[in-house]
């Protein structure tokens, strides 16, 4: 089946892999596809990003520097704030806001925790190699 892909879209495939491995899971779901795709830099969806401004990189970078400023200190903490794309993890309408150091509603009375709260928790958790949270 492989063979009727073109090389992006086989190298999307391989991001998406990557990324589920990265996150620990075993299967490539949506999440890892539209990351994937961001990682490749091309296509419909990344235009529209540049269309609308939207400049994801920025904005993690100035979360990252604001958490930084506030105490968080843990660089494997920091690292991986600047490696997550939390705009996945949000709904559309309000993905600009995924960077503010604001809890966001995603839906069915839940929330995601602001960017700070994260990072000090797993500040606080002294994680090392392999733990898996």
């Amino acid at each position: 089946m492989e063979d009727n892909f073109s090389p992006r879209v086989k190298d999307v495939i391989q991001f998406s892999k990557e990324e589920a491995l990265r996150l620990g899971h075993d299967f490539i779901g949506t999440e890892h596809l539209l990351l994937g795709i961001l990682r490749d830099g091309n296509g419909s969806a990344i235009d529209i990003l540049n269309f609308l401004n939207i400049n994801f990189d920025i904005l993690r970078k100035n979360m990252v520097d604001f958490i930084k400023n506030q105490g968080i200190k843990d660089q494997a903490v920091l690292d991986a704030m600047l490696d997550i794309p939390r705009h996945l993890f949000v709904p559309e309408d309000i993905a600009e806001h995924s960077y503010d150091d604001n809890p966001l509603s995603i839906g069915e009375g839940q929330t995601i925790s602001q960017p700070y709260t994260v990072a000090f928790m797993l500040q606080e958790l002294e994680l090392k190699q392999g733990n898996k949270v």
